[in-house]
């Protein structure tokens, strides 16, 4: 007769129960965790376009002053001029807009300090100051036009034509 007695090696149900609950409650950990890090990625994010628009700022204005040959206050915005005008940056309430050509490019930031300084002899812009709140706290933005002694004899000539 054959032995009837082989044991079947096997885990219980309290072993099984066990190892479920235990992976459960690290699989938990983990979606825990995951979550947490999708909410901080998120801010991240939202940080590092606030700088790209900060530094896309800066930069337009940088080049702007740089290349304008006459800068007027006209109608609430600031007018760049060459030749022609080529660019124009407005404040409203919480946005800066700057246009360039038919771009038009819309930054919801809200300007604290605006000061927009004329030049003593010509109604032209010579600086414009603002503050943009980043991570907490202002940082100052300050744009300058030296203008040549060219400019102001011209500009005087152009007065006396009309």
């Amino acid at each position: 007769m054959k032995n009837l007695n082989n044991k079947i090696s096997a885990f219980t149900l309290v072993e099984v129960i066990m190892v479920m609950v235990l992976s459960l409650l690290v699989l938990g950990i983990v979606l825990l965790g995951f979550k947490h890090f999708q909410q901080y990625r998120a801010i991240q994010e939202k940080e590092s376009q606030r700088l790209e628009e900060i530094l896309l700022i800066q930069s337009a204005l940088n080049t702007w002053f740089f290349k304008a040959h006459e800068i007027v206050l006209a109608d609430e915005a600031i007018v760049f001029k060459d030749s022609v005008i080529f660019g124009l940056c407005k404040f409203e309430e919480e946005f800066l807009i700057l246009e360039a050509n038919s771009n038009v490019d819309r930054f919801k930031v809200k300007p604290a300090k605006l000061r927009i300084t004329k030049c003593s002899e010509l109604p032209y812009v010579s600086e414009l100051y603002f503050e943009i709140e980043a991570k907490g706290k202002l940082d100052p933005f300050l744009f300058r036009k030296n203008y040549g002694k060219s400019v102001l004899f011209n500009s005087k000539e152009r007065d006396y034509e009309h």
